[in-house]
């Protein structure tokens, strides 16, 4: 790989630095071209870098794992879900995931970003993956949704933006018994199809489980937008 062409893209891990041509492409994961960690939550290809229609466009090739694109000149990001590209979206990118309990962090650089229409820099890659290769039943698509809420009304707003558990009970006219029942039986789906995050160690379950359920059920297209008038309907 050499840096001769137009619009090379250069990426940086760990203190080591590929640059890529047009006629390049690179991955990145447990078992890639850049190898990441062994870290056994980890995809063994999660991402690929490559140059098309004159484009650089950043895939996620992994099933379970978000990537989430920040701007390292602004508040700017997007998220790429499981099984969709996009356009690598600024000059300064920091392509961050997590897989387990441990984080990583890229930089992705090019001499022309594609910034995106969306001003709140915080987008859906412009494929989503399809909702109906998990079924969920009525009650957990409405779970879902209720503890989404804020977030699909406002996608700028932080993972942590989430209603606390009885508010959201009290909202679906459930016993909050109920509703920890479901939020587990949900958590520990996820898990098993592995999701990283939604469980703990001996200590019991993630703190930060809601925060990752929710994250990973809009990344990956599970839920949108129009599923509010579920809550809508449900409340009349």
């Amino acid at each position: 790989m050499t840096s001769g062409a137009e619009e090379p893209l250069r990426v940086e891990f760990a203190g080591d630095c590929w640059e890529l041509d047009h006629d390049d492409a690179i991955t990145f994961g447990r078992e890639a071209d850049i190898v990441i960690d062994t870290n056994p939550h980890l995809h063994r290809r999660l991402g690929r870098l490559r140059w098309h229609d004159g484009v650089w466009w950043l895939s996620n090739v992994g099933s379970a794992i978000a990537l989430d694109v920040c701007d390292a000149a602004s508040p700017s990001r997007m998220t790429i879900a499981p099984g969709t590209s996009a356009p690598v979206p600024f000059r300064s990118n920091q392509v961050r995931f997590k897989a387990g309990g441990a984080a990583y962090e890229l930089l992705v650089t090019t001499s022309q970003g594609h910034e995106l229409d969306d001003p709140s820099g915080l987008l859906a890659a412009s494929t989503t993956i399809d909702g109906s290769r998990v079924a969920l039943n009525h009650e957990q698509r409405l779970l879902l949704v209720a503890l989404a809420e804020r977030r699909l009304r406002d996608r700028t707003l932080p993972p942590s933006e989430i209603a606390p558990n009885r508010v959201v009970a009290d909202r679906l006219g459930w016993a909050l018994t109920k509703f920890n029942r479901k939020l587990d039986n949900l958590c520990a789906r996820f898990d098993r199809l592995g999701v990283a995050g939604l469980k703990g160690d001996v200590a019991g379950l993630a703190s930060n489980r809601r925060e990752r359920l929710v994250d990973h059920a809009i990344t990956a297209g599970l839920i949108r937008i129009e599923d509010l008038a579920l809550l809508e309907r449900h409340e009349r």
